[in-house]
């Protein structure tokens, strides 16, 4: 299956309608060069790419994210940034899960930490 045969298998498991056009997201994610490749053949970033625009499809209003910028470069890092940041002023919640405290330090609203399954004081 190629990255974009997934998109449209996740976009009718989601309901889209058939006019869903995923390719904003595509170009957002830099990820024209390779979403007619076999997924089976794309780098981990790339598969994580795909992953993360399958996730976007409807533009759900609450999105979890676990670990969003591993393995992407830096370009992909920034893109995402920017997504969550636009999904956020279209009035979405994005909660995001990291180890990299620099990445939510600059998209987070609200910070929580959490510690053996409890939240914890940021001091």
């Amino acid at each position: 299956m190629t990255g974009a045969e997934f998109l449209r298998y996740i976009a009718g498991l989601k309901g889209a309608p058939r006019s869903n056009d995923v390719s904003e997201s595509v170009r957002m994610m830099d990820a024209e060069a390779f979403i007619n490749k076999k997924t089976a053949s794309m780098s981990m970033g790339q598969k994580r790419r795909v992953s993360f625009i399958a996730a976007l499809i409807n533009n759900p209003q609450l999105l979890i994210l676990d670990e969003p910028t591993n393995s992407m470069d830096i370009s992909t890092v920034i893109a995402i940034k920017n997504i969550i940041g636009s999904r956020a002023a279209n009035g979405s919640i994005t909660i995001v899960s990291s180890h990299v405290l620099d990445f939510i330090k600059n998209i987070a609203t609200k910070i929580v930490f959490i510690k053996d399954g409890y939240t914890i004081d940021k001091d």
